[in-house]
């Protein structure tokens, strides 16, 4: 089960005794928290809403506190925060868990209490007997990253609820190349824009996004790549600097830029071969704006030069990882070798 079923289920009156809440996706875990706690009255939270870190204390108090009966109340809800000892890879504590005590729980749990296990992880041990016993008893709620179709409602949503809009459709890709692709940093980013267009009649301005949301390093470098590959080697050496000056690692830096190449040249293949636009989405699982543009570049690009440059960036990716050399003589040597040939 996804964030947003659940969401949907609990507002409908459909609450489980055992909730796994398993990923990392900061925003919709802070909306489940939000979730459970409206569960007890704000008059009843002092003492029916209990939150625990397993970091720092042992599940089984957690499990005690489940074991409560309310007070003066209909249910308790307790939220075990930081859960590692579930998953595959957890961090590592010195608390030791009574994970039998859970295990024991979750088999035979109190009907007027609602237990939330938090863990960190997309994985959890499948190996123990007390994640066999949850998986069996709770009800498991994946955080993950949004699909690009499910990202796109969440902001329709969000817009429409609080009557904004962009200004058109290059505004709104502005906005996406700058935030990517993680909720959290989208909302964020969008809740600053809602409160500025309030003053524009709710309309989102491509000032606003300008002035308002930074651009990250894949912007960045996506117009370092248009440089390099429109053979302007002035501006690329500008943008490249301007990124160091940022204190943006080269290696880094460069990670981002052999990835924009692999992709054209994984577009170049592929249209080769006679994929279409939406095949090569489809194929690749990665935004429809990035294949677009990428068709764009290589309509009127040599496959040479697309390999060429990508075997130069890998040949720099090595030399920045076992070597001393100066990253900015480096990138300006790529740019002698790789323009003269992509702009012939």
């Amino acid at each position: 089960m996804d964030s947003e079923q659940l969401q949907k289920n609990i507002k409908s009156g459909t609450v489980a005794p055992v909730y796994l809440i398993t990923g990392n996706e900061q925003y919709q875990i802070d909306e489940l928290h939000q979730l459970f706690a409206s569960l007890i009255p704000p008059e009843e939270q002092g003492f029916n809403l209990a939150q625990y870190d397993m970091a720092t204390t042992p599940i089984e108090e957690a499990v005690a506190a489940a074991r409560d009966l309310p007070f003066m109340g209909e249910r308790r809800v307790i939220i075990a925060n930081r859960a590692d000892f579930l998953a595959a890879n957890g961090a590592k504590t010195k608390v030791e868990h009574n994970v039998t005590e859970l295990k024991e729980y979750v088999t035979n749990p109190e009907p007027t209490s609602v237990l939330v296990l938090f863990v960190p992880a997309s994985k959890l041990d499948g190996r123990k007997k007390v994640v066999k016993a949850l998986k069996k008893a709770a009800v498991v709620v994946e955080t993950e990253q949004l699909s690009p179709g499910a990202l796109r409602q969440r902001i329709d949503s969000f817009l429409k609820q609080n009557n904004a809009t962009f200004a058109d459709q290059q505004v709104r890709q502005l906005f996406m190349n700058r935030v990517g692709n993680e909720l959290t940093t989208v909302m964020a980013g969008l809740t600053k824009l809602v409160l500025l267009a309030r003053s524009n009649d709710g309309v989102i301005t491509q000032n606003a996004v300008t002035g308002m949301i930074p651009a990250n390093l894949e912007e960045n470098v996506f117009d370092l790549t248009d440089a390099v590959l429109r053979g302007q080697g002035g501006n690329a050496l500008q943008i490249y600097q301007n990124l160091i000056a940022q204190r943006e690692e080269p290696v880094r830096i460069n990670a981002v830029l052999l990835g924009q190449f692999r992709l054209l040249l994984q577009v170049a293949i592929l249209k080769r071969n006679g994929y279409d636009q939406g095949s090569i989405v489809k194929t690749l699982k990665v935004h429809p704006y990035r294949v677009k543009l990428a068709l764009q570049h290589v309509s009127h690009l040599p496959f040479k030069g697309l390999i060429r440059g990508y075997h130069e960036l890998l040949t720099i990716d090595e030399r920045l990882k076992t070597t001393q050399q100066d990253p900015e003589l480096l990138f300006q040597m790529f740019l002698m070798r790789v323009i003269p040939v992509q702009s012939k």
